[in-house]
């Protein structure tokens, strides 16, 4: 059973100590599962210390415990990854989710027409987001691609999304993010998130110049200059 006033509790002692907030924001960085051994190593606190800064960020919800075992067997070591359903907190309670779900569903048994118009808009949508944020992207005035892949992965990061650019040997640049902004909602709704996805990720890229994007599995995106603007 979900209790606003329990989970709300659970954050606001996880988040209280600032070493727990520097072991929160580790682990979102993190590609990977983290022991509470290593998080100690990192800080420099002792490996029962971490782990009860771990336990307690477990607790909250916020990081969710990974159980494996080493290649010898034996009882399975604990691990400590972000947990990709992490939601947000607003005074009271809102449903953005639950009405996402809806949105989408809906959406996704309409004509093609009306899912080209979801998806153009959402390209306006992140222009205009990105230039009210003024976001890294509009310091890319030439078509240079690793300039474009350090900006693009601010912007990401600036956005408090998990993801690593990096040039290509085919002259463009992908980015791969490490956790879906959109949660479960792709895997209940479909291809229609993941079409979304990239439409706001073009809207944004398009501050930064022409360029093309394509989108790969698993929530990676490759942009290339068009054909007749080659990279300078």
């Amino acid at each position: 059973m979900y209790d606003y006033g329990e989970r709300l509790g659970r954050l606001s002692a996880a988040m209280a100590d600032s070493t727990r907030r520097r072991i929160f924001e580790f682990l979102r960085e993190s590609d990977s599962p983290l022991s509470a051994r290593q998080v100690a190593e990192h800080f420099g606190l002792h490996v029962n210390a971490a782990r009860i800064h771990l336990d307690k960020l477990a607790a909250s919800g916020l990081v969710r415990v990974v159980r494996r075992r080493g290649h010898l067997g034996g009882r399975p070591t604990h691990y400590y990854q972000m947990d990709e359903g992490v939601g947000e907190i607003h005074f009271p309670p809102r449903h953005y989710r639950l009405l996402a779900e809806i949105l989408a569903g809906t959406l996704a048994g309409m004509s093609d027409r009306s899912r080209r118009a979801a998806i153009e808009e959402a390209r306006r949508r992140a222009r205009l987001q990105a230039l009210e944020d003024s976001s890294p992207l509009l310091r890319v005035q030439v078509q240079d691609l690793r300039l474009l892949a350090r900006a693009w992965e601010e912007d990401l990061g600036n956005r408090g999304l998990k993801g690593r650019t990096r040039v290509t040997e085919e002259g463009g640049v992908e980015a791969v993010f490490l956790s879906c902004p959109f949660g479960e909602l792709p895997r209940t709704v479909g291809e229609l998130i993941c079409d979304i996805h990239a439409a706001l990720e073009e809207g944004r890229l398009g501050l930064a110049g022409k360029w093309c994007l394509d989108r790969g599995d698993r929530c990676t995106f490759t942009v290339h200059p068009p054909r007749d603007h080659p990279p300078a």
